[in-house]
């Protein structure tokens, strides 16, 4: 599994750079723009990030959790998210939310119908995102042989914290 996800891992920097998208914990950014060095460090730091704050919670959780495990469920289980990647080649996501937000400017969002692929791939991006979160649960469940409501609660803060940690640090530095 590790070398699957580390294999991932390196391929998510190409389909950053050439699809044009920043990759986040939650969220993906589509921009103009995305050199390689931006988009393996913004990889470097979603990774490391991510897999440090589920360690802490899993060590919380149980003591015994090692990190190796954690690591596994966090490369792993970003894979169906560099999937999501793809949606913005020839810059197809900027284009729609470029006429998106021109029809908010122009007041005329009420009649604005986005295009009917832009409405399927945001469908296929929501069982995308639930199916990605899923894994991370499944994963963090397994790593730390959790069983507990309370322990879920740990994962989402962990989730949570880790996602507005890792923004800060991608924006603070602009390549």
């Amino acid at each position: 599994m590790l070398i699957v996800g580390l294999t991932a891992l390196a391929l998510s920097v190409f389909v950053s750079h050439f699809c044009h998208v920043e990759f986040q914990i939650l969220r993906i950014n589509p921009l103009n723009k995305v050199t390689v060095w931006k988009a393996l460090f913004n990889q470097l730091v979603i990774v490391s990030v991510l897999s440090l704050f589920f360690f802490i919670a899993g060590k919380i959780v149980n003591g015994k959790t090692r990190f190796i495990d954690i690591f596994n469920t966090v490369i792993i289980g970003f894979i169906p998210f560099y999937i999501l990647g793809f949606q913005n080649i020839n810059h197809f996501q900027i284009r729609e939310i470029n006429a998106l937000e021109q029809a908010v400017q122009d007041g005329g969002i009420y009649s604005y119908l986005p295009s009917p692929l832009f409405i399927v791939l945001a469908i296929v991006s929501l069982v995308f995102i639930v199916y990605y979160i899923y894994l991370f649960v499944i994963g963090f469940r397994t790593a730390t042989h959790s069983k507990k409501v309370g322990h879920y609660v740990t994962f989402v803060l962990a989730l949570i914290i880790a996602d507005l940690v890792a923004s800060y640090i991608i924006n603070s530095f602009n390549f």
